[in-house]
């Protein structure tokens, strides 16, 4: 398929269901920008996923990403959605998170919200 049957298909899903959620602005004006934008580097299936996820996000903006999904894989029978795990190992090692304290000791003290520290003559 190429870049416009993507754009297409996908708009024709996500307006189907923002009209029937009453979104009738996002259908006019916001969901074709961002579909013509990441309709040229994503797959159908990820657009779809995207925009349906913005639909739901637009009528409860509390929710997680783990009731977007829930929700997603409800609605539409064999749909799955991966769950990408993201250990931020790096920026919680000890050495990171010395060097963080250190640095927050050091500047702690200092008033950068006056003028003169940030005057520098």
């Amino acid at each position: 398929m190429n870049v416009a049957m993507n754009v297409a298909m996908a708009m024709a899903m996500a307006m189907a269901i923002a009209l029937d959620k009453g979104l009738l602005l996002h259908v006019m004006l916001i969901y074709p920008v961002i579909f013509v934008l990441i309709s040229t580097l994503l797959s159908l299936t990820t657009c779809i996923t995207l925009m349906l996820g913005w639909v739901l996000l637009d009528n409860d903006p509390q929710l997680f990403s783990v009731d977007i999904m829930k929700s997603l894989t409800k609605q539409f029978e064999g749909f799955t959605i991966k769950k990408p795990l993201f250990e931020p190992e790096i920026r919680n090692s000890p050495e990171n998170m010395e060097t963080r304290f250190e640095w927050f000791m050091k500047w702690k003290n200092f008033n950068l919200g006056s003028y003169k520290e940030l005057c520098f003559h």
